[in-house]
């Protein structure tokens, strides 16, 4: 089995009804292909979405009460080759602002 590693975004502060726009997940294996195998979520209460992307091509859309009915890692299976970084979009869909320093996103990976 393969060593798995973390990577944690800190989600920023979005507007109601606003995206972040796509934002890397910095880790210290950027230069090498990572297996993404889990994402999980500090917010399992307000209405936003998390959207794992590559190349600018959304892979996952993840509604975030689904972070709720996990209470853990949701399982996805993404490649990325070395030098792609792994991103984020991040879409508030409720009518408050989402504050910043409040909620994070972990990634979970494997290097290959």
């Amino acid at each position: 089995m393969a060593q798995k590693k973390y990577a944690r975004f800190q989600i920023p502060a979005v507007g109601a009804g606003a995206t972040t726009g796509e934002q890397p997940v910095l880790t210290p294996d950027d230069t090498a292909a990572r297996r993404v195998t889990g994402i999980r979520s500090t917010n399992s209460t307000k209405l936003i979405r998390t959207v794992l992307m590559k190349t600018g091509q959304p892979m996952a859309d993840i509604d975030d009460g689904i972070f709720a009915t996990y209470l853990d890692f949701v399982p996805v299976d993404i490649t990325y080759p070395g030098g792609v970084n792994i991103t984020l979009d991040i879409r508030n869909s409720s009518a408050g602002t989402l504050l910043v320093n409040t909620n994070a996103v972990v990634i979970q990976y494997e290097p290959q």
